[in-house]
């Protein structure tokens, strides 16, 4: 008897995310349409494909998921309320996307339970998404700081 890969993987995201998103991006009516990719080396689930589009990878430096625009809108679609969700100014939008960071003066809204390292959803004020990335301080410093990074941005959105 062998584990599905795709039931291993939403256990790893219920542990990372919590239970509601885990449900939100493996939802019954998309579970058939993802397929897993694996390393040719190492044998390990390398990424989650939906539709054949990237969907979910995992991280080689640390095993988590990373996640793709595509897995951010189901989230934010099937949730009200997501803790790694980042508001910034939409007047810095284009700043942000050259530089593929966000500053803190950008930054209007954050979870002060988000930890530095977490994987983020940035949106604007209109809840569009902007991209995907990851934090390099917890919430609660990017509200206390004045300057600087606070977050890598990974993926950046098409309506941008």
């Amino acid at each position: 008897m062998s584990l599905n890969p795709l039931l291993a993987i939403k256990a790893l995201a219920a542990y990372q995310f919590g239970i509601e998103v885990a449900e939100a991006l493996f939802k019954k009516e998309i579970m058939n349409s993802l397929k897993p990719k694996f390393s040719g080396k190492t044998g390990r689930i390398r990424y989650i494909f939906l539709n054949n589009a990237p969907y979910l990878s995992i991280r080689t430096s640390d095993g988590f998921l990373t996640l793709s625009i595509k897995a951010a809108r189901e989230v934010l679609s099937s949730l009200s309320k997501f803790e790694n969700l980042v508001v910034v100014d939409k007047n810095a939008v284009k700043s942000m996307l050259e530089r593929k960071e966000v500053l803190a003066k950008q930054v209007k809204e954050v979870s002060k339970n988000l930890k530095a390292g977490s994987e983020v959803i940035v949106i604007d004020e209109d809840r569009k998404i902007i991209a995907v990335g990851r934090a390099i301080l917890s919430g609660r410093e990017m509200l206390e700081i004045k300057r600087g990074a606070v977050i890598k941005l990974r993926k950046v959105s098409r309506y941008v």
